[in-house]
């Protein structure tokens, strides 16, 4: 059985800044890496794949 949980959260000003720091910085990693993903060239990643 699976189940959720909802929390709410009220950060303070400081925390509201440094959190949005902390996913700005998840955000660029994150479109990094899709970015990277996507300019790879498809075959190289099944020889890799597929080598180990």
């Amino acid at each position: 059985m699976k189940s959720r949980y909802q929390y709410r959260i009220y950060p303070t000003p400081g925390q509201q800044t440094e959190l949005a720091k902390l996913f700005g910085c998840c955000r660029v990693v994150w479109n990094d890496a899709l970015a990277l993903i996507k300019r790879v060239d498809i075959s190289s990643v099944l020889w890799w794949r597929w080598s180990l």
